[in-house]
């Protein structure tokens, strides 16, 4: 068993590196030249970069990169859907149907809670133009009473966030029980991916966003020289009446079988011999599936939370959830984004995304520089179960002296 899970790996790396090596099946855009910033307009890219400011329409709008035009809606809608888009749509449909309570909660650079909102997500099904729609209801204002005898109030706001079908998901891409929504090119000139996992009646959102940077003493203006973390949206979102806040949790706790999304995860956890099966998807072969019987140390990258590079950027939240995202993006460089999840103690899923960026092309005689968009590379989702411990690893403290630790402290 040991070796057929050594020849699925190495096939799933495979095809991996075949994905990877593929051309860039991405028309080209035209980026103005040196003394602009970078931001859209009439067609081109121009370099700014985004502000700071906040509010709640801005979240919005920065949460879902698919409020653009994709290039792939002209692509298809002279076509009718061939069974992988139709594949996409049923599986975006089983993984992401239903009325969502979301807590997200915004994280800068330095890896502190700048923003916390509750929010509603509805996605339903328009049966008379069989499409997805993707509605945010926002709370605006909240009255909470201090009395026995009156009401609280709740004003809301609900904005229109996406309108999908069968043939054109815009930059979903859909494999196993997680997606991708991205990269996409923002108003503001910042990159955005969304990764998104699901289990049970819960699902983890972690939209990423890379800001344009310039050379220190460099002009800043003009293409960047790469795109830097500069902000990370963490959303968790559940099929309840409620948000899943650790308040509402800790009232009506989650059943089996669907996530825990507060609760405190021993660093044990992680490291285990996990068993299942893990969905790809590239642009030569499409979405492949593959049986994994054990993980090979080099691919439990979910046990090194600091990451394998001094590039990576790193986050570790209540519930189980580790991410790994660059730092910095090179124009040209293949990175690569990751989220591990533990929703329950015997339960890992996670999602890898390897994208590219400012790939630049040619300059032309009007001091504009064509490059291509963002694209998506790979896509890599697990879904594993825990089988067994790891053997012969040497234990400094039980788990339940660990535990015992961790209530002392608090």
């Amino acid at each position: 068993s040991l070796s057929m899970a050594r020849v699925c790996f190495l096939a799933a790396c495979l095809c991996g590196l075949v994905e990877l090596s593929s051309s860039f099946l991405a028309s080209k855009l035209h980026v103005s030249g040196r003394k602009r910033g970078l931001q859209r307009s009439g067609g081109e890219f121009r370099c700014k970069l985004p502000s700071s400011e906040f509010d709640p329409d801005d979240i919005l709008n920065r949460m879902k990169g698919s409020l653009q035009k994709s290039s792939q809606k002209a692509a298809f809608s002279d076509m009718a859907p061939s069974k992988y888009q139709q594949q996409q749509f049923e599986a975006f449909k089983a993984n992401n149907m239903g009325f969502w309570n979301a807590l997200w909660q915004t994280y800068n650079a330095m890896g502190d809670v700048e923003q916390q909102s509750n929010v509603a997500i509805n996605v339903y099904e328009d049966m008379d133009s069989n499409r997805v729609n993707i509605d945010h209801l926002v709370t605006i204002k909240q009255i909470q009473s201090d009395c026995e005898t009156c009401h609280d109030s709740m004003e809301t706001r609900t904005m229109p966030v996406a309108r999908l079908e069968e043939g054109n998901l815009r930059r979903h891409v859909i494999v196993g029980s997680g997606h991708v929504n991205g990269p996409n090119v923002l108003r503001s000139g910042s990159m955005s991916t969304e990764l998104c996992l699901r289990h049970g009646d819960g699902r983890m959102r972690i939209t990423v966003q890379h800001a344009p940077v310039w050379k220190k003493d460099s002009e800043q203006a003009g293409v960047p020289d790469g795109l830097k973390i500069f902000r990370v949206i963490v959303a968790r979102e559940c099929l309840r009446d409620g948000a899943p806040t650790p308040d509402n949790e800790a009232s009506s706790p989650p059943q089996k079988g669907n996530p825990t999304f507060w609760r405190g995860v021993s660093p044990f956890k992680w490291h285990a011999v996990w068993k299942g099966r893990s969905n790809t998807w590239g642009q030569v072969n499409g979405v492949n599936e593959w049986a994994i019987e054990s993980l090979e140390e080099g691919d439990a990258w979910h046990g090194r939370p600091r990451g394998d590079n001094d590039n990576t950027w790193t986050l570790r939240l209540p519930g189980g959830v580790l991410l790994q995202v660059p730092q910095l993006i090179l124009p040209g460089e293949v990175e690569c984004l990751r989220v591990a999840w533990l929703p329950e103690d015997d339960i890992l899923k996670r999602i890898e995304a390897r994208v590219v960026a400012m790939q630049k092309s040619e300059e032309l005689d009007n001091e504009s520089v064509v490059i291509e968009p963002p694209r998506l590379l790979f896509l890599r989702v697990d879904d594993l179960e825990r089988v067994g411990n790891l053997p012969e690893i040497p234990i400094l403290m039980t788990e339940e002296e660990w535990l015992q630790n961790s209530k002392r402290e608090a």
